[in-house]
């Protein structure tokens, strides 16, 4: 298809740490819109909105996979990447299954409305692994303890099955990360 030969230029483990990345900011910022029509599931687009100080991510995605589409709207502060042709989103699942660790159920829901069938993801998170920074590009923040003398990587997630899930314990080797649990926001 048109998709495969224009990323072609990706090969091998950097196309594999591509959609690792890409899965991190989808479970970080995207969704994947499946809507119940006359009792039947449909997946009517694949989207990720950020804020537009990231807008250059949403770019990175759109000119690597060369699909989509950019829609910012004049009054709010965000913009989307957004994809709705079946052909696109059966090629983004494809590369991402197996991959996504937040966002399950509608990955699961999506699969089901392409015919795929659903792979699960390793909740183990390695070290070195675009995963993580993908999340950090979404959910995180990195910021200098000064009281501490030490640079801080904060992840903040919704506490569900999926999130009590995620190993984050090899991301730096020798050390354990600490979670903190809030019982409202």
């Amino acid at each position: 298809s048109e998709t495969t030969r224009q990323i072609s230029d990706l090969k091998g483990k950097d196309l594999e740490r591509f959609f690792k990345w890409l899965a991190g900011i989808i479970d970080g910022d995207g969704n994947f819109d499946v809507r119940n029509i006359n009792s039947k599931l449909v997946l009517k687009a694949i989207r990720i909105k950020l804020h537009d100080r990231d807008i250059k991510i949403l770019s990175r995605i759109q000119n690597t996979l060369h699909i989509g589409r950019i829609r910012s709207d004049k009054n709010k502060p965000h913009s989307m990447w957004i994809i709705s042709k079946k052909e696109e989103m059966l090629f983004l699942i494809n590369n991402i299954n197996g991959l996504i660790r937040l966002k399950v159920d509608g990955l699961k829901k999506s699969c089901d409305y392409l015919g795929i069938e659903f792979k699960e993801a390793n909740y183990n998170i390695e070290p070195n692994d675009p995963y993580l920074s993908g999340l950090v590009d979404t959910d995180g923040t990195i910021v200098f303890n000064y009281s501490g003398n030490r640079i801080e990587c904060n992840l903040e997630f919704k506490y569900n099955s999926y999130t009590s899930k995620l190993n984050l314990d090899n991301v730096i080797p020798n050390y354990k990360p600490a979670i903190l649990l809030r019982k409202s926001r």
